[in-house]
């Protein structure tokens, strides 16, 4: 069980950081790493595939959405002739 604690510490790091092709990538290491899971369950193996990559696409959606609500934010800004606000979440990482 410390290995998931430790393994989803990690991805929660990721997901703060929007590194979630890394997610993915990770996610895929740890569940051959740890195998012998889905054999002695194998529904539960099955299940925490499909929750994980669901986590790497909730944490897309989110990232999208505070990047809309920022653009938002901003745009009302600059028509009320408010000075800029600081970003409350991390810049998005460079492609």
């Amino acid at each position: 069980m410390n290995a998931y604690l430790a393994w989803s510490a990690e991805l929660e790091a990721l997901a703060t950081r929007r590194e979630t092709a890394r997610m993915e990538a990770m996610t895929r290491q740890w569940l051959e790493k740890n195998a012998s899971l889905s054999v002695r369950n194998p529904v539960g193996g099955l299940v925490l595939q499909e929750t994980v990559f669901a986590f790497a696409k909730v944490t897309e959606s989110y990232w999208a959405a505070e990047d809309q609500r920022t653009a938002l934010l901003r745009r009302l800004e600059t028509a009320a002739g408010a000075p800029p606000a600081r970003p409350s979440t991390p810049a998005p990482p460079a492609p």
